[in-house]
């Protein structure tokens, strides 16, 4: 072995070793969004902090300052995450191409439901919105005029194809949350209501479709449309 073939042998033998790689930023952020939603949407943003947060996501406590700015807009983004992951589980059931316009509007009535009061209601978006109503931020008037406010005109320009009435019409803005009304209450106040109709600790299988149904039928006839009032059974469970 040449002198030159032991050094280089040398040299490799004495080379550190590599250490392990650090996580890509993308997958940090996506791991703070997931805990920071799932914490946030358990005990409520003021009872969490940045540090309770990069704590459990195993990250560096500068992460959030770095991928959201600081809290405000780790809370912003985790709102908007989930907004955003319930309209993609919603999706499939909005029939889009639908040339009849109560199709649509059904598959919205019934989607909605299933969201608020289905087998996936626990879920972390949920909780986070109905956290948020509760004691309303400026993260949610935020994602209120990205997501809601789309979702209820949506919802209002469909009665209003269906009823005639101008979507401008202030009797057409009440009908329409009434819908909503109806549904998050069922949530919001689920122990009271559950009481009321003796489902003990849990709504019973199919009762999101029933309160879709009966939201529907009360839509169509405070429109003017109780011809339609049959149609609202075509909301499945």
């Amino acid at each position: 072995m040449t002198e030159r073939t032991k050094t280089a042998a040398s040299g490799s033998l004495r080379r550190p070793r590599r250490r392990a790689s650090s996580p890509a930023p993308s997958e940090t952020r996506a791991r703070l969004l997931s805990v920071a939603s799932a914490m946030f949407a358990e005990r409520g943003v003021d009872a969490v902090s940045v540090r309770d947060v990069c704590t459990a996501a195993g990250a560096n406590v500068a992460a959030v300052a770095y991928h959201f700015g600081g809290k405000e807009g780790l809370h912003l983004e985790a709102l908007r995450a989930s907004l955003r992951g319930m309209r993609e589980r919603v999706l499939p059931r909005l029939l889009p191409a639908d040339p009849d316009p109560v199709v649509r509007l059904l598959a919205h009535i019934g989607a909605f439901a299933a969201a608020m009061l289905g087998p996936e209601a626990d879920a972390v978006a949920p909780r986070m919105i109905l956290r948020e109503l509760a004691r309303p931020s400026v993260a949610l008037r935020r994602v209120a005029e990205e997501f809601l406010r789309p979702n209820f005109e949506e919802l209002r320009a469909l009665v209003a194809e269906i009823a005639g009435i101008r979507v401008e019409s202030d009797a057409l803005d009440l009908h329409v949350l009434g819908v909503v009304a109806l549904v998050v209450h069922c949530r919001t106040a689920a122990p009271v209501v559950r009481a009321q109709l003796g489902h003990g600790d849990a709504y019973p299988p199919g009762f999101a479709a029933r309160v879709a149904r009966h939201a529907a039928a009360q839509l169509f006839h405070g429109v003017g449309r109780s011809d339609l009032v049959p149609r609202a059974a075509e909301i499945e469970a």
